[in-house]
């Protein structure tokens, strides 16, 4: 097939491994939901989410974000910096929801709870949850945190990612979902997670947007933090 360099079959743990090369992500999901999800005697698949790691050359910079910039750079509290994301997150990316954390989650101890959270269209008891459910068992954590990556999960409903969390997502009714860090230069700051109540696909163009929702969100958390080093998310 096109591009495909190899094929692993481990009929054992019915995984399909296939190593290719793509000019783009769009391309690389497009093939996957083709040629492997809905490919010939594939009579049942599980969803997938896709994981990339963000450098700063990867984001571009729109004009409708310049406006976010100005704001950020006036507003005078942590928890009204997150809550101006929040709104930029709905209304101009388009999230029906939206969760915003700044803190320390490399510790399980509850009392390093993150600083401050602030969120649109979630449930309390989602996001209090949902945090207990992460620091415990991992959950998205270690790819946002720890290895400065963002995730996408075009249906977290039926996503592996969320198994632990399953009957939590489909209570709260969403479908698709991404997690982006937060970052100031090197440093991790906190995360930023999008929620769709549809499933979307997968666009690279959504990502940068995201990305760059986020980068000028960490310009501008030094000025408003205490100087903690990690982050919290979710």
């Amino acid at each position: 097939m096109l591009r495909v360099e190899e094929v692993h079959l481990t009929t054992g743990a019915y995984e399909l491994i296939v190593l290719a090369s793509f000019d783009s992500d769009s391309d690389a999901l497009e093939f996957y939901v083709r040629h492997v999800e809905q490919g010939p005697g594939i009579k049942e698949s599980l969803s997938t989410h896709v994981v990339e790691t963000m450098t700063g050359s990867t984001a571009t910079r729109p004009d409708h974000f310049e406006q976010f910039d100005k704001q950020a750079s006036t507003v005078g509290s942590l928890a009204g910096l997150l809550d101006l994301a929040c709104d930029v997150a709905t209304t101009s990316l388009g999230a029906d929801r939206v969760h915003v954390a700044t803190g320390n989650v490399r510790t399980a101890d509850p009392t390093l709870a993150p600083a401050t959270m602030r969120w649109r269209g979630l449930s309390s008891r989602y996001v209090e949850e949902i945090l207990v459910k992460g620091r415990a068992e991992g959950v998205v954590l270690p790819n946002i945190v720890k290895h400065n990556q963002h995730v996408f999960s075009a249906d977290a409903q039926t996503d592996p990612l969320f198994r632990s969390a399953t009957d939590l997502v489909v209570s709260e009714g969403f479908h698709s979902w991404m997690g982006m860090p937060v970052c100031s230069g090197d440093v991790l700051r906190g995360t930023i997670c999008l929620y769709w109540d549809s499933v979307i696909t997968y666009r690279e163009e959504l990502v940068h947007q995201v990305q760059e929702l986020a980068d000028t969100l960490g310009k501008h958390l030094p000025r408003l933090t205490s100087g903690s080093a990690d982050a919290g998310v979710h």
